[in-house]
């Protein structure tokens, strides 16, 4: 249902969308879909948005398959240890990590960069994935 309200709510104005939001469109309005796809700003977003998950579910899987790799073949001391460490992870809330996260990002000059934003992927889907 959230979904067909979406549609019905993407079809109309925004004075329709507020006074009426679960009513079917009447007429609907699809210069929307063409005033957004025609703005340029909405490419750019979504190469953005492109590179971010390629870039990140690679090096996520990259790393992770690795990872997975040594802790299931190989026997050295300390992988208990290690493999608890990185489970540990997964007790750790995101949330908690936002203010840190950024002020480390902020130090390093990278604050607006798909970099920054690429990294910090990467680093918080290694235990949930791992």
């Amino acid at each position: 249902m959230p979904l067909v309200i979406l549609v019905f709510s993407s079809l109309k104005t925004t004075g329709e969308m507020f006074l009426s939001p679960y009513t079917i469109p009447n007429p609907p309005r699809w210069e929307n879909y063409t005033g957004i796809l025609f703005a340029p700003s909405y490419w750019v977003f979504m190469k953005n948005s492109l590179v971010v998950m390629v870039a990140s579910t690679a090096g996520v899987l990259i790393v992770c398959s690795l990872a997975s790799f040594v802790f299931a073949r190989m026997k050295f001391r300390g992988k208990d240890l290690a493999f608890n460490f990185l489970t540990l992870g997964l007790m750790f809330p995101i949330t908690i990590a936002i203010m840190p996260v950024y002020l480390v990002v902020r130090q390093l000059n990278m604050t607006d960069t798909l970099t920054a934003v690429i990294l910090v992927q990467l680093h918080l889907g290694y235990p949930r994935t791992c």
